[in-house]
């Protein structure tokens, strides 16, 4: 079903200034959504998912940090204050924008009807609430009134979202647009169709959507995010613009064709979710791969160590287990006296590496006596170590151990076995290539 002529604006509006966003830290994000289903006027027909658009996306926004006041047509039966007429709409608007500081974010979503009409000899294009009479246009909400309105306001961010369906409001142009001139210094405007075209909605998007607000809620859940997990202003612009674009004619017939339309006065590449900062690896005592016994390492370096083997583990698919031991275990140090240091510490990390299952490298490091084992077993695809790669990752250990330095040492050692892993895969590799 296509939506009567509601808009949908994505606007940012930046102050100027350095294109270095604003830390997130600093300032507060806060948000505005109408969603209008029902229309008091006969020029309108009612719409059946603009509600929706705004609940979702007021859920989407509540999740990365903003405060949000929503306005629809359901919300206003339990409260007046949340009727979307004109009045209530302007009030809530003019709350939001005041005593803002440079660094907040301000976002506006309006999902309703839009019309473009000729006043005092040039074309306007409105917004239009639930109480709007297409006979009197001081009912509706002047576009370009708003943007101005928002250019004034103090916050270094600000957004402007408007879903407008074209095709069957009664009177009026199609044309629904804005002129580029009004966009202040940093404002970006995107329209979620261009002229001629209309907006659509469908009930095959979730709970039933525009077309374009589902994928701009789509691309504020995740979908829109660059390599370093960050949803940008500029992503999100490209993700909506080729997301729209491909799936209207899928959803509802080749008819339907949806241009999401960019205007923009902007030179700022402006953040509006920030990449999650990777979440520290600090394994419990049951997952430590460095098990610790014999007192060697400061824990920040096994936290370091316990990354590092889970990143081999991963990247190479062989399995790393380090234990210390302050001496050897009561039970078996007559074993050791029999045996001998490099006998007794050859069999009992064969007897730990297989105890573990281990699938890859076990080393075992005592303190009394002094010594180093370095163990391998079988990872299915043959030993994971030769002799001589052991003898190369034991050396990097020792070679700082002998100073004293134990968790430089380790992390030597740990840096060693990664070098034995990479050749190893290097030779793999050049090996597939010559067959």
């Amino acid at each position: 079903m296509q939506r009567p002529h509601a808009l949908l604006v994505l606007a940012l509006v930046a102050s100027a200034g350095p294109i270095t966003p604003a830390p997130a830290a600093e300032g507060k994000k806060y948000a505005l959504l109408v969603g209008i289903n029902e229309y008091a006027a006969n020029n309108f027909e009612n719409l059946k998912y603009a509600g929706n658009d705004a609940e979702e996306l007021a859920k989407v926004l509540k999740a990365v940090g903003f405060s949000v006041r929503v306005l629809t047509s359901e919300r206003g039966k339990k409260k007046a204050i949340d009727i979307p007429t004109r009045k209530n709409i302007l009030k809530a608007f003019d709350q939001l924008r005041a005593k803002k500081t440079r660094d907040d974010t301000l976002l506006v979503g309006l999902a309703g009807h839009g019309v473009m009409l000729k006043v005092n000899g040039r074309d306007t294009s409105f917004f239009c609430p639930t109480d709007s009479d297409i006979e009197a246009p001081g009912t509706m909400i002047e576009l370009t009134a708003l943007v101005n309105d928002l250019n004034r306001c103090g916050a270094r961010v600000k957004l402007l979202l408007v879903d407008a369906c074209r095709n069957r409001v009664k009177v009026g142009r199609r044309n629904f647009n804005l002129d580029q001139k009004v966009l202040g210094n940093g404002v970006a405007v995107l329209f979620s169709c261009k002229g001629g075209e209309c907006a659509n909605e469908t009930s095959l998007l979730g709970k039933g959507h525009g077309v374009f607000f589902h994928y701009v809620i789509e691309g504020l859940k995740g979908k829109a995010r660059d390599r370093k997990g960050a949803i940008s202003w500029l992503g999100l612009v490209d993700y909506v613009t080729e997301q729209v674009f491909d799936e209207a004619p899928k959803l509802l017939g080749k008819n339907a064709q949806q241009t999401p339309h960019y205007i923009a006065n902007m030179e700022a590449r402006p953040i509006l979710v920030p990449a999650a900062p990777p979440r520290p690896f600090t394994p419990s005592r049951d997952q430590r791969l460095i098990k610790d016994g014999g007192k060697f390492f400061h824990p920040l370096t096994r936290n370091a160590a316990d990354r590092k083997i889970k990143e081999l583990t991963d990247k190479y698919k062989k399995e790393v287990v380090i234990e210390t031991l302050a001496a050897v275990p009561a039970d078996q140090s007559k074993k050791c006296a029999e045996l001998g240091c490099e006998r007794f510490f050859a069999s009992y990390a064969r007897q730990r590496c297989k105890g573990l299952k281990v699938a890859g490298v076990y080393i075992v490091i005592c303190k009394d006596p002094g010594y180093v084992q370095v163990q391998t077993a079988d990872t299915g695809h043959g030993a994971a170590l030769t002799v001589g790669e052991r003898d190369r990752v034991r050396d990097a250990l020792l070679d700082e151990f002998r100073e004293q330095e134990f968790n430089m040492g380790l992390l030597a050692g740990l840096a060693a076995l990664e070098k034995v892993f990479k050749d190893r895969a290097a030779k793999k590799s050049d090996s597939k290539d010559e067959k």
